[in-house]
């Protein structure tokens, strides 16, 4: 057994029967290598250590979910493995303490979720370890594995279950992380392999971003036919002063080619400096360029905060706790006239395709966060397909979220 999804000290189970079925809920440690260097401006990792949720109905399916885990930030990233356990350990006792009492059917369009099933979502949704900041990101594993079992039990993709749709295809991109340069042009080389949409991580050294996207613009230039988009993230590592340098000194020069900046401004922004990101929008825009807004969006009630200085918002599943979350800022970014990109954490494949279920309503996805990860890492194929010409996912159209178990796990 692969020491990746079957290390006995570093996994947490419990099995419950309700309303006659015997239900499984399994957390473990997913120790995660990655390919190479993976660095922000606010952390760099050569490995990661995730948490995957695993629901089992004895004798029949088994739904999966990923928790993506990087390095804690107060206020941004909350949880780790260890808070991921101590809100399991509340939720298994108030799923004994609720398990047979009558919950309100459910529906998702044509489907009636499974009675066992809606059991397990009520006692999510009411557990009173809820209160715990970490709480959101332990949410999003354990609704990730029931709504893959619901589309197993129904014979359709998560993502038809969402939206309506058959299928979906989107771009997507392949996050650069900042590490030593050599290595960076090897990471660079090996995303070209898989797509052209490319996002590029920053810091505050602007002679840097120039190093970087001219190393860029000569690796792509050498593509025939070349069509692909960039994209470059600060993580909040910016300022006013250097966004309007990088607009100046960087962007500029890539017209056609580059997008957006992702999250230039402070995790929190005064009321003082609210006007002043706004003109940084307002430039950007004038360029034909965008503003995201990642770390400061947590859920739908953190858009209205940040509307006036993004034209954008990444939607992360981690953050919002699940994908009714995730459709709650959608729905409020809409309402606002904002944009959508969907991305993820750091993680398996198991954590990109749950990200690519939001798909069908990404103007980009940023979901290739398998590719950051070592071969011998991933436990599953992920449920889409890459279209290595195109630079673009497209969904297998397998029941749930599709993933396939690889055959040494």
């Amino acid at each position: 057994m692969s020491k990746i999804l079957h290390m006995e000290k570093e996994k947490t189970e419990r099995s419950f029967s309700i309303k006659g079925t015997t239900v499984t809920i399994r957390h473990t440690v997913l120790n995660i290598k990655l390919r190479a260097t993976f660095g922000t401006s606010h952390s760099s990792t050569t490995s990661r250590t995730n948490s995957l949720i695993e629901i089992a109905f004895t004798g029949s399916h088994s739904g999966h979910g990923e928790i993506g885990l990087p390095p804690k930030k107060p206020g941004c990233y909350l949880a780790d493995t260890g808070d991921i356990v101590a809100w399991l350990r509340g939720f298994f006792e108030h799923l004994e303490a609720t398990k047979d009492k009558p919950v309100e059917k459910m529906v998702m369009g044509d489907v009636e979720v499974p009675e066992v099933v809606a059991v397990l979502l009520n006692a999510m949704d009411t557990c009173p370890e809820n209160c715990r900041e970490y709480s959101v990101a332990a949410r999003n594993g354990v609704e990730a594995a029931l709504y893959d079992l619901i589309g197993k039990f129904a014979n359709k993709p998560v993502y038809e279950l969402l939206f309506g749709v058959k299928t979906f295809e989107r771009p997507c991109f392949y996050s650069l992380g900042m590490g030593p340069q050599e290595e960076t042009v090897k990471n660079l080389e090996f995303a070209m392999k898989h797509t052209h949409f490319i996002k590029v991580k920053l810091n505050s050294d602007v002679d840097r971003a120039e190093r970087m996207f001219s190393v860029l613009d000569s690796i792509c230039s050498k593509v025939q036919g070349y069509k692909g988009v960039w994209a470059a993230d600060m993580n909040t590592g910016g300022s006013v002063e250097v966004a309007m340098q990088l607009l100046g000194r960087v962007f500029k020069k890539y017209k056609g080619k580059f997008y957006m900046l992702e999250q230039p401004f402070p995790l929190v922004v005064s009321p003082e400096e609210m006007p002043k990101w706004k003109q940084v929008k307002e430039a950007y825009e004038k360029e034909g360029f965008l503003i995201y807004g990642d770390e400061s969006i947590s859920n739908e009630e953190s858009i209205p905060k940040f509307k006036d200085i993004v034209s954008g918002v990444n939607i992360k599943l981690e953050k919002c706790g699940g994908f009714r979350g995730a459709l709650r800022c959608y729905e409020t970014a809409q309402k606002l006239g904002l944009k959508v990109w969907v991305g993820i954490m750091v993680g398996t494949s198991v954590l990109s395709t749950m990200a690519a279920m939001l798909s069908p309503v990404s103007s980009y996805d940023d979901c290739a966060g398998d590719l950051l990860v070592s071969d011998d890492s991933q436990p599953f194929q992920a449920g889409y397909v890459w279209d290595l010409a195109a630079g673009v996912i497209r969904s297998n159209q397998k029941p749930g979220l599709g993933l396939t178990l690889k055959a040494k796990h």
